[in-house]
């Protein structure tokens, strides 16, 4: 690639999904059986945010994109792991006290859930439009902004978090990067950095991983990653999708490797996170800045959907009751927006990190 960076075109067969034990005797799907009923996906305006640029890797027929994995980026991706605390799933209960893990918080939009026992609320899919922005971070830091789904009990969660993340000790680099991350079974993966990822790359073009440009501009243009999680009704398996002017479907997590969503999931969140090691200096979340009701000068997530049980999408502020999640607001904050038409249903978040703990 123009950057350096070196992408394989390996048989799609023989990828490292299927080095999975749940995976083995698993048969790739090429595209969704059972495509969501939501045929306009990601209309806009000209005064929405513009779809960012991803790199075409062309791979030929019957294989699939792969980054190829260094030495650096195994030594990278171990001290990733060990330096932070996983990036698992946000678990939201409103009758517990917010306490994120040392060096780790959220600013996030989520459901409720219902604490009636014969309610039972499932999601299958969720998606928006998330701002990319330009974050200049230290070696021992990462922040994301993104989607989470999570289903399955506190000790065995299954979750699927995806979106945009710079993090220099993962990447080498400050580039915000396309990423997806599943837990289940107390084991998970972040995009393809692991043995047996468990995730199944489909597309020839497009990989996980892939820097992406441009970023967006304080108080100027603004760019955006259409993400898009959702569970293929005919198979159980999670697709994630970029959406927007080009709809491009990169692949997807079977629902082997995430039990406890086979059903659909039962929370749901967007906004962002950031990661440190402990009692060390926090980064930035969004773009640096808490939001402030311009739309110009702060990250943002746009076109907010959740899709229900009939997989058509819906905004969530139309029957569920959502709330707001800031472990630590003198650092980072998230402000639910009004409906507009250029940026539908949307959440700003962000903030400057600093002495959080």
């Amino acid at each position: 690639m123009s950057d350096g960076e070196i992408v394989d075109c390996i048989d799609e067969n023989k990828q490292p999904a299927f080095d999975h034990p749940m995976l083995k005797n698993h048969k790739i799907r090429s595209t969704p059986s059972s495509p969501p009923n939501d045929a306009n996906r990601g209309a806009s305006s000209s005064s929405s945010p513009k779809m960012v640029n991803l790199r075409r890797v062309k791979c030929p027929k019957g294989t699939v994109p792969i980054r190829r994995t260094s030495k650096e980026d195994l030594i990278r991706a171990k001290s990733f792991m060990e330096s932070f605390e996983p990036i698992r799933p946000i678990i939201i209960n409103p009758d517990e006290e917010v306490v994120e893990p040392p060096g780790r918080h959220v600013a996030a939009y989520h459901n409720r859930p219902q604490t009636d026992p014969q309610v039972h609320e499932q999601f299958y899919g969720i998606k928006g439009k998330i701002t990319v922005e330009n974050l200049s971070l230290g070696l021992n830091q990462s922040s994301a902004s993104q989607l989470w789904i999570e289903s399955g009990p506190k000790d065995d969660l299954s979750a699927i978090q995806a979106g945009l993340l710079v993090s220099p000790t993962l990447f080498g680099d400050n580039k915000t990067h396309v990423f997806g991350y599943w837990w289940g079974s107390n084991n998970g993966c972040l995009n393809i950095r692991c043995t047996g990822t468990g995730f199944v790359q489909t597309h020839q073009d497009y990989y996980l991983g892939e820097a992406i440009e441009p970023a967006s501009q304080y108080d100027g243009e603004q760019h955006y990653f259409g993400a898009y999680i959702h569970q293929d009704g005919g198979t159980g398996d999670w697709w994630f999708t970029m959406y927007g002017d080009i709809n491009v479907d990169f692949g997807y997590w079977p629902r082997e490797v995430v039990p406890y969503l086979g059903t659909g999931a039962t929370t749901i969140s967007w906004g962002g996170l950031v990661q440190n090691t402990p009692h060390e200096i926090s980064p930035p979340m969004g773009n640096g800045h808490f939001p402030d009701g311009d739309f110009k000068k702060v990250a943002a997530i746009y076109d907010m959907h959740f899709m229900d049980e009939d997989h058509n999408l819906t905004t969530p502020h139309v029957w569920m009751d959502f709330g707001i999640r800031e472990d630590r607001e003198n650092c980072y904050r998230l402000t639910r927006n009004d409906f507009d038409n250029d940026h539908g249903f949307s959440v700003s978040f962000g903030g400057p990190g600093g002495s959080c703990e």
